[in-house]
């Protein structure tokens, strides 16, 4: 239920309030079924894609990566600082203002900058887009002070430096959705802590494109008509696994 509550609301500002391909900060009901204004901050960006990248990992749907993937080229393309890195609080196509804010440091609410590298992190690992990985370095790299001086200090922002400074994992299935094979894996991988660590179902029919948004998958097959699992860092996998059990030892190992 909660899952279906979150993908109901990211399909609504994906649609409805998203206009020509720019997400807008409000939306007002009316006659003719509303209307989105006020383009969307950096944060709002940020928080979105963080999102995406959660729903993707629940139900695997290839549209939130591809909608991830859109919205990080935004941020980059809109708000972010060519001479200083990082992430400015309004987009390059906002109204003019005396001068652009760029906000690094969160409280109640974590920050624009370190919600968007964290992000990037993950993007990056499950993507292969090393772009990406380069922005949030460049991003943890404006709070390398903080970071050596009060870590507990931050929250997002600390949690993307240590995922640059790996390792990470990436652990892929390669089964049908709703299978039993395919939810047994799932089931083994959803009862555990995995920090940083990406996962990704693959059907073994998925057409060329959605195999192309996750290139480490590649050449992951669909062993023996069951579903297999992968676990992975950087570009070294083990054995592929097709029981719970056997998923279990290369996630421990």
């Amino acid at each position: 239920a909660w899952h279906r509550a979150a993908a109901e609301a990211a399909t609504f500002l994906l649609d409805r309030a998203t206009v020509d391909g720019r997400l807008m900060r409000t939306w007002k009901a009316g006659p003719g079924g509303g209307r989105a204004h006020v383009p969307a901050f950096a944060d709002d960006h940020a928080f979105l894609v963080t999102a995406l990248i959660d729903l993707y990992q629940g139900d695997f749907d290839p549209r939130w990566l591809r909608a991830a993937l859109h919205l990080a080229d935004q941020l980059v393309t809109l708000f972010w600082d060519d001479a200083d890195g990082g992430l400015y609080y309004t987009g390059s196509d906002a109204e003019p203002l005396i001068t652009r804010s760029k906000h690094m440091l969160g409280g109640a609410v974590p920050s624009a900058n370190g919600v968007a590298a964290l992000a990037f992190c993950r993007l990056s690992t499950l993507t292969g887009r090393t772009d990406l990985a380069d922005k949030a370095r460049a991003i943890v790299d404006r709070y390398r002070m903080l970071l050596d001086r009060a870590p507990r200090a931050l929250g997002p922002e600390a949690l993307a430096a240590a995922w640059l400074a790996g390792p990470t994992r990436e652990i892929g299935i390669v089964g049908r959705a709703g299978a039993d094979d395919t939810a047994a894996l799932l089931a083994e991988l959803r009862r555990r802590p995995l920090p940083f660590s990406v996962i990704a179902r693959v059907d073994p029919d998925a057409d060329a494109e959605t195999r192309t948004l996750l290139p480490w998958m590649a050449g992951r097959v669909h062993g023996q008509e069951q579903a297999t699992a992968y676990v992975c860092e950087g570009s070294a996998c083990q054995l592929p696994a097709r029981t719970p059990a056997a998923l279990a030892r290369r996630l421990d190992g």
